[in-house]
């Protein structure tokens, strides 16, 4: 049921804008999964057979997840694609369906104050030192890789030893 779950959740920017005849159908697998995993017969509730299963009903999970989806896509800035097209985007109904935009909108799940997740790296973090640069001008073309790591092991070696050192080639600490 879990990797059930995960898949419907996934996908829900897409489905949720499905028929309701489809959404109807999604309930019913969700229903007889609940049933499965339970051993409750047909003739219980499927109220109860979803909360035996401790699951909630694919739509209150669809809103629920709509809303987290859309507010992580709002969140990146203007500085991603989507999140620019979301924050300009005017429903012009040329279709006779919804997309999952309108859907969206016309449920009033989007907050226009939604506050930025991503930290610039322009803008630094405090007490936190970033060290690019080698002592000297080196090619990688032109330089053996030993001296190549001979130079980057210098400067690993000046930062103090109670900071904390952290790698971006997948290496680590002796702790761990």
């Amino acid at each position: 049921m879990s990797k059930r779950k995960s898949i419907l959740e996934y996908g829900i920017p897409v489905y949720c804008c499905a028929s309701n005849t489809n959404l109807q159908k999604l309930e019913r697998v969700q229903h007889s999964a609940a049933r499965v995993i339970t051993g409750l017969r047909n003739t219980c509730p499927n109220d109860i057979v979803l909360y035996t299963a401790d699951l909630q009903p694919l739509s209150l999970r669809r809103r629920a997840s709509l809303v987290k989806y859309y507010s992580k896509i709002c969140s990146l800035g203007d500085r991603n694609r989507t999140s620019a097209y979301l924050r300009d985007w005017r429903n012009v109904q040329r279709l006779k369906r919804n997309s999952p935009f309108s859907m969206v909108a016309s449920a009033h799940l989007l907050e226009s104050n939604v506050e930025p997740n991503n930290v610039d790296p322009s803008d630094g973090l405090p007490n936190v030192h970033f060290h690019t640069d080698l002592s000297v001008q080196v090619n990688k073309q032109d330089d053996l890789p030993v001296y190549l790591k001979q130079l980057a092991l210098e400067i690993i070696n000046d930062i103090p030893a109670d900071a904390i050192k952290m790698y971006t080639d997948g290496s680590k600490n002796e702790k761990g």
